[in-house]
């Protein structure tokens, strides 16, 4: 019987050995095309100034920016490459930034930790899907102070279809957390712009609200609104202690991280957070 339970819990062992392992993997691969898109779409706005770009602003395929060379499907990867050339260029072996790889492993980190936290491969699969969209908001907003429409809408749009699907929230408090995330900063917009003639708000954070309101439904706004604000303070806090300058703050990152911790916790009934 006990050499029994030993095969037993060994079969277990090397099962969550390889869902994590694979999460990571996925997490690495899928970290390539978010940073494809998040450069890109820095790009075409002209605000990312990075001199050393892994990916090209015209071509649909990536290419080096110095010797226009289009990369391989394996230099794609970023941190495979930047290991392997030491972090240089996969052809023209010019530095590249060290911004690339870190994204993939972002990702990557990210994707490993949500498979010790989810319950189900289901449930793994949805915080994955959140957490790579939203880890795509907060990056374009840091270098852009914009969030895209082609990005929040889909999130929106996919949280309403889980609801709906019986693997979500229920549907009615999807739908109404995505109108009540839109509305909430819509009437915070117009009452700062009304006593102080500024816009304190972007249109972008109104749709990225409605977005986490259709996953993690009305009743979690205003503990997500909360915790945003506590995140914004602190990130505020510590860009001008640390660079001493004082601009427009990204609000995008506060919100992600925000409603990701929510969502999360609403699927793990261990997290503290619910």
């Amino acid at each position: 019987m006990e050499e029994v339970w030993q095969g037993f819990l060994l079969g277990l062992s090397f099962l969550a050995y390889r869902v994590h392992t694979t999460s990571l993997i996925a997490g690495l691969v899928l970290g390539s095309y978010l940073k494809v898109v998040v450069c890109r779409h820095c790009l075409n706005e002209g605000y990312f100034k990075e001199p050393h770009l892994t990916v090209g602003n015209s071509t649909p395929a990536s290419c080096c920016p110095l010797c226009q060379n289009i990369f391989a499907s394996w230099p794609n990867i970023t941190i495979v490459s930047w290991l392997l050339r030491r972090g240089r260029g996969y052809y023209c072996d010019e530095p590249n930034s060290v911004h690339y790889p870190l994204t993939e492993v972002t990702c990557g980190v990210v994707f490993l930790c949500i498979s010790f936290f989810a319950p189900t491969p289901v449930v793994m699969v949805q915080l994955c899907v959140l957490a790579w969209f939203l880890i795509a908001l907060s990056m374009i907003d840091y270098f852009t102070l914009q969030l895209p429409d082609a990005l929040t809408q889909p999130l929106m749009w996919s949280g309403l279809v889980l609801s709906v699907s019986g693997f979500g929230i229920r549907p009615e408090s999807a739908i109404y957390g995505a109108v009540f995330g839109y509305l909430s900063l819509w009437g915070l917009y117009w009452l700062y712009l009304i006593f102080t003639r500024n816009e304190g708000i972007g249109y972008g954070d109104f749709k990225l609200l409605a977005a986490i309101g259709a996953w993690v439904g009305w009743e979690m706004l205003p503990l997500v609104c909360t915790l945003a604000a506590l995140c914004g303070i602190a990130f505020s806090l510590c860009r001008q202690r640390t660079h001493h300058i004082k601009q427009l703050i990204p609000f995008g990152p506060s919100l992600s991280a925000a409603g990701f911790l929510i969502y999360i916790s609403q699927m793990n009934d261990e997290l503290w957070l619910m």
